[in-house]
Parts: structure tokens; sequence; C-alpha cells
């Protein structure tokens, strides 16, 4: 008989520290609805229960609930979890409170960001010998890298939807450059615009927005109220970043 040496594979789950409050209790069960549940003894014990397919599990105060790339719950003490799991260190990005909905709700799959220096009059080419953007003077670093996975980040939180730091993350799945009026129909809804009403209304990219009868119309009026009036008429150089949900 010959033993083999194996290793764990290296998996990444989400984690809530649970602080033992009824107030978090009922934030868990409103986000958890189906099968969960807490008890409240009356003196500050509370614990909260879930449905698992092994069976009722419990969590009590202090312990952390993990959720797995399946989307199964389970319940673990801290001293293991500690032993276990270390965090990870996301980076952020930025959207309006509508743009950041759209991304909550998967209509929103790209975005893009203005070059800081733009280049000059020859544009820029992707160079596979350096693995970057360049015109005939520099390299244009990437913002971000695919794979780099991204906290979502409030900018202009007018209505209360979301707190500035939220709990969406994306994950990069693309990175190019090119001019902003190469953006097409197509692109401009996986940015995140619609139709409101859905079949006679006018685009728009969120609540209380001007309606617009085509969509260029309405990504040109938020690229202008994000870069400046005059921005989209300029035509710079973009970063075209393509991401999802984790």
């Amino acid at each position: 008989m010959m033993f083999k040496q194996y290793q764990n594979k290296r998996v990444t789950v989400e984690a809530w520290h649970f602080d033992g409050t009824c107030s978090a209790a009922i934030e868990f069960v409103h986000a958890n609805q189906k099968g969960t549940y807490f008890k409240y003894d009356g003196q500050d014990n509370v614990s909260l229960y879930f449905y698992t397919r092994a069976g009722v599990v419990v969590a009590n105060p202090g312990d952390y609930i993990i959720r797995d790339a399946q989307g199964v719950l389970c319940s673990c003490k801290p001293a293991i979890f500690a032993e276990t799991y270390s965090a990870i260190d996301l980076g952020t990005i930025s959207f309006t409170a509508n743009l950041a909905q759209a991304v909550y709700e998967g209509r929103k799959t790209k975005t893009r960001r203005k070059l800081g220096t733009q280049p000059d009059e020859g544009g820029l080419s992707f160079s596979p010998v350096f693995g970057e953007w360049i015109d005939a003077t520099r390299l244009y670093a990437k913002p971000y890298f695919v794979g780099n996975q991204l906290r979502v980040l409030i900018n202009n939180d007018t209505d209360g939807r979301f707190p500035q730091e939220t709990n969406i993350v994306i994950e990069i799945t693309n990175v190019r450059a090119e001019r902003l009026h190469a953006i097409t129909d197509d692109e401009i809804i996986a940015e995140g615009a619609y139709k409101f009403p859905s079949d006679s209304g006018g685009w728009k990219f969120g609540r209380g927005e001007q309606e617009y009868d085509t969509p260029r119309e309405a990504y040109r009026a938020l690229w202008g109220s994000i870069y400046g009036k005059d921005s989209w008429d300029e035509n710079p150089w973009v970063w075209v970043i393509t991401f999802q949900r984790t």
C-alpha cells in the first residue's frame, strides 16, 4: 500500500460575524428568509437557527456564519475560524447609487473610465511584448487586471438605498482601451441602460433620471454628469472594464 501526498484546495468563502445582538439576528433572517429564525431568551442571549441538508444549525454569539460557493451555510466557532481563514484584502471601485443598483441586479457588467493622461495623436495600441497599452512614447498601466476582485463603493448615495461601502463584490474579466465614441448600443445596455417602461418609454440608467430616445443619448448625458458637459465631444480614450458579480 502506497500513501500519496495531498493538500487542501484553496477555497474562497463568504463569512459574517454574528455579534449576538437582536438587530444582527433580524438582519440575518431578513437576508436569508427561507428556513432561518432566531431565539431570544429575554436576557440578551440570542441564537440563530437555519436549515441545511444536514439538519438545523445553531449559531451562537461570536460564531461566524460561512456561505460557500454553492450558497450553503454553516456555523463556525471563532477559534476554528481564525485558524482556518484569513480575510481577503479587496480593492474598491466607485459607482453612483443608480449604477451600483444596476450592478447588484446584474444589468451592469461594463464600465468605462477616462484615461488620466490622454495619448498622443497616434492613439493607443496593445503591445503583446509589454502586455500593456502603449503610444509612441509611453506605457499606459491598466487600472485593474483580470481576476481582480473589487468591492463596490457608492460615491453619491443621496437616497439612502446603500451605505458608502456595500457588500457587492465584482471580479474583473477583461480590460481594454478605446475611444469613447466606439461604444455601441449593446455595450451601453451592458453599462446599465434600460428602457422604462420596457416597451414604450425612454432610456435611462436609474430611477429619478431623465429619459432619452436612444441608449446613446442616455449614455452621453450620464458621461457628461460625471466628467463634465463637454467631455463627450472630446471623445477621449477610455478604459473599458468588463466584470461579473461574485
